[in-house]
């Protein structure tokens, strides 16, 4: 798979060290032949950007699957409040003059910032006992990332291709899922791809709010 720097995510989130996932030119290629064969003629360029964007939503649920694992969490939120410990203590050495500049500003008293500090430690140090109470094998953040991928996708198709997704076997879309499922090494078989297709449309009916 072609990499790239610097991806935002489809979530907003943006996994430190990660990269972009895009979609190789032999794969592009292929959905060339793909499209060409069930629509009768190539796919406008910019299609290959909704398939990136479908390869990138998916892996931004993967990180946040990852990220959500209960050991994870737990030692994510123990560095919150060692980082918010250690921030009242830098409070504690500021010298004189620090405090009255600092009180001079809005939001500067002191007082205030100890109360409120004290309040994000106690959130997070009680947030930590409850992920203490998780399974060791409970995952904070539910698996996603085949149905936003393929949401990205039945968008692309209806965007560019003027193409409703419909999930039989041959269908266009369930020939593309599988080449996108290929790089991300997520199942593409016919059961995947109408499971995938009903939480689309389940997700699609929400958003209009039928």
């Amino acid at each position: 798979m072609t990499k790239q720097r610097s991806w935002p995510g489809a979530t907003g989130v943006v996994p430190p060290g990660h990269f972009r996932p895009t979609l190789p030119d032999t794969a592009w290629e292929q959905v060339q032949n793909i499209v060409q064969e069930r629509w009768g003629r190539l796919p406008p360029p910019d299609f290959r950007m909704a398939l990136n964007n479908a390869l990138q939503a998916h892996q931004a649920l993967a990180y946040l699957q990852e990220q959500g694992r209960p050991k994870q969490v737990r030692s994510n939120l123990r560095r919150a409040i060692a980082a918010g410990l250690k921030l009242i203590d830098r409070l504690n050495d500021l010298d004189g003059n620090s405090r009255q500049l600092l009180g001079e500003v809005p939001g500067g008293d002191i007082s205030q910032l100890y109360a409120s500090l004290e309040k994000v430690v106690l959130a997070l140090a009680a947030a930590e006992r409850r992920a203490g109470e998780w399974s060791k094998t409970r995952a904070g953040v539910r698996d996603d990332g085949p149905v936003n991928m393929a949401y990205c996708l039945a968008k692309g198709l209806r965007q560019y291709l003027q193409h409703e997704p419909v999930s039989t076997e041959r269908g266009l879309f369930a020939q593309l899922y599988a080449v996108l499922a290929d790089h991300v090494n997520a199942s593409s078989d016919g059961k995947a791809i109408r499971a995938a297709l009903r939480a689309v449309r389940e997700r699609e009916r929400q958003e209009s709010g039928s």
